[in-house]
């Protein structure tokens, strides 16, 4: 993660004497000594940006004892008895110095405190920075874009039920009058064009697909809302096809790693060419608390063939279309995750079931540049009607039968009980043959029930261990 903070020029910028008094108190809070004592006055530039420093360190303070107490106007607050020594204490020192000018700029602190004692977020390459990794699980080559899961999503008991986006960030306007290739000439330059004009007219023309329309992410903001600041995401789609999609995978499979950082410096941004489709991940717990992994068919055409996955995989499709609000078309991805459950394991949501699906995680398989988005469903989510809430057993049954349309991609069907300790064996046995976002899916739902803090712990051990 990286913390951004802006912008304390509003702390003193603002007329004191104009503000009510608990309001003018509130902006003193957070200003430097300088600042109160001649609101009249202009400060100069470097005086200003030294204030702001001040400014920081307040924040620091703040963050360390959770409180702001008023202060004399000529004192800095006093430190937190527990923050003892190093790099920490003497950043807190340095921003809080009275005087101005004996506090380090903003460039000195980004290039020498970060530094002292851990990787500076600010100057790591962003090819080396953004990938997925946890624990031993390296070298992945998926981009984590925006993830709910954190520590506050599990009480301290481990009992309250984890959250994902609200229902209203998941269905999606969807741009369907666009041709796919409008901007390919100008964005990827005339001898890529033609790679993509050839490998179009292959994929078009190939005898194993069916060149459906599918949908391709266009637009993804992330923000903070209302007084609890939800976290909300944004997601904008376009009507593309399959051999679009193919064919613009295969040109990006073909780029060396300088030229795919110079049409993805950041690879959390969602490049307008490259970006053809959207898919979701959505992991299963059973009613008898069993995780769901399944391994992958050694047949042609299938992705990742013999290796695991977990849960239900289901690319977004105009079976998942909206038509009946206005002039615009939406996509609903809680409807393309219950279309995948039912498709390729036979459990069947409908109803108040599908507010049980939760989605948490957006990312990039980078390798590819495929957009998805994973979550899980817990099928003993009280939200589910009795008789859709399957054990492993009803699950197991039904995928060997007839009710799963998609079986024909998995071989077989394997359950771990749903413990910290038995799916972090699990993973660490089985890692080397999980699919591509597999991992990532994983760890998610393990962060979200079991904790974020409780999961790093034992991926560690099992890293130092091996």
């Amino acid at each position: 993660m990286r913390l951004k903070l802006a912008d304390f020029g509003l702390a003193l910028l603002r007329n004191l004497n104009d503000l009510a008094q608990d309001e003018a108190q509130h902006h003193r809070s957070w200003c430097a000594p300088e600042c109160l004592l001649d609101t009249e006055t202009m400060i100069e530039v470097e005086s200003f940006m030294r204030s702001d420093i001040f400014s920081y360190g307040l924040v620091l303070h703040y963050m360390l004892t959770g409180s702001m107490e008023r202060r004399e106007e000529q004192k800095a607050p006093e430190p937190p008895q527990n923050l003892g020594k190093g790099p920490l204490k003497d950043l807190y020192d340095s921003c809080l110095r009275l005087g101005s000018e004996e506090r380090p700029t903003a460039a000195e602190i980004i290039n020498k405190k970060f530094q002292v004692h851990t990787t500076n977020p600010y100057t790591v390459t962003l090819q080396t920075a953004e990938f997925f990794t946890f624990g031993f699980l390296k070298d992945t080559q998926i981009v984590v874009a925006d993830s709910l899961v954190d520590e506050s999503l599990v009480d301290s008991c481990g009992s309250r039920r984890p959250q994902g986006y609200p229902s209203e960030c998941l269905s999606c306007v969807v741009e369907i009058d666009k041709d796919e290739c409008d901007q390919c000439p100008e964005l990827l330059g005339s001898e890529l064009f033609q790679t993509y004009c050839q490998r179009h007219d292959e994929w078009r023309v190939a005898e194993k697909i069916e060149n459906n329309a599918n949908i391709a992410l266009k637009g993804l903001t992330t923000r903070r809302e209302g007084e609890d600041e939800e976290q909300r995401v944004v997601l904008k789609f376009a009507q593309a096809t399959y051999a679009h999609h193919r064919a613009m995978r295969d040109v990006w499979e073909g780029l060396d790693e300088n030229t795919k950082t110079q049409f993805l410096p950041c690879k959390t941004s969602v490049h307008p060419v490259f970006s053809t489709s959207f898919g979701l991940h959505v992991a299963v717990i059973t009613a008898d608390q069993i995780f769901l992994f399944t391994r992958r068919s050694m047949k042609d055409g299938i992705a990742s063939p013999g290796d695991f996955t977990c849960g239900a995989v289901e690319s977004c499709s105009v079976k998942d279309y909206d038509e009946t609000r206005g002039d615009k078309t939406y996509v609903e991805l809680i409807k393309t995750a219950a279309r995948g459950l039912n498709e390729e394991l036979g459990v069947v949501l409908k109803g108040k079931d599908l507010d049980a699906i939760c989605l948490t995680t957006v990312y990039l398989k980078y390798d590819k540049h495929e957009w998805g988005m994973c979550g899980f469903v817990d099928l003993s989510d009280e939200r589910i009607a009795p008789e859709r809430r399957l054990t492993y057993a009803s699950i197991q049954s039904r995928f060997t039968g007839a009710s799963c349309k998609d079986k024909f991609e998995h071989e077989l069907i394997k359950g771990v009980p749903f413990e910290l300790d038995k799916m972090a064996d699990f993973v660490r046995e089985n890692f080397h043959n999980f699919a591509s976002s597999t991992k990532l899916v994983v760890v998610k739902v393990m962060q979200s029930f079991f904790g974020v803090s409780e999961v790093e712990k034992i991926f560690k051990a099992f890293d130092s261990s091996s």
